[in-house]
């Protein structure tokens, strides 16, 4: 099956004065493909490689000045997800996977600041359910907590984090 992604908030963990007030919301589109693993009277695994375009980035005063500033970050994102559908639930998933991104657009808006890391490394989990006469629509929610740092020239942790609320549509077989 082949879906379609959208919706993200996200913000850059301790960088921006706590990462506070804002979190950024960003749309991020994109497909996705099930690809069968194991069909068990358990449930059914399928590998979902996704291809992404996400907005991220927030909004903030940054540490140590009184400066306000918003932060632009677009990445494409390639997400690798195990996604598992209980034999009981066959509507409901979980899934699990580690996402690979590339920053292809930067701004700093009102401030200028470190370079950014162009590559992110992230591990992502969420749940969901699909719906629909033929199963065919999807509501979901998932977590993704970066691996690396967003300014490697900062001392400390400075990891994105996002959640994303998905809403899909899944075509063909």
């Amino acid at each position: 099956m082949r879906e379609f992604r959208s919706s993200e908030i996200t913000a850059i963990k301790d960088i921006h004065n706590g990462s506070t007030p804002g979190r950024r919301i960003g749309l991020t589109v994109g497909i996705t493909e099930q690809i069968p693993l194991l069909q068990e009277d358990d449930g059914c695994l399928f590998f979902a490689p996704e291809i992404l375009y996400s907005q991220e980035g927030e909004r903030g005063f940054v540490l140590g000045m009184n400066d306000k500033g918003t932060f632009y970050q677009d990445y494409l994102a390639l997400p690798l997800m195990l996604k598992f559908y209980p034999k009981d639930l066959k509507s409901f998933y979980i899934e699990y996977g580690h996402k690979l991104s590339y920053m292809i657009y930067q701004k700093s808006k009102d401030i200028d600041w470190a370079e950014p890391n162009k590559f992110d490394v992230a591990a992502c989990f969420g749940m969901g359910f699909n719906f629909g006469s033929f199963k065919n629509f999807g509501l979901g929610a998932r977590f993704s907590l970066g691996l690396l740092d967003v300014y490697p020239e900062v001392k400390g942790l400075n990891f994105n984090i996002g959640g994303a609320i998905t809403l899909s549509y899944m075509f063909g077989k």
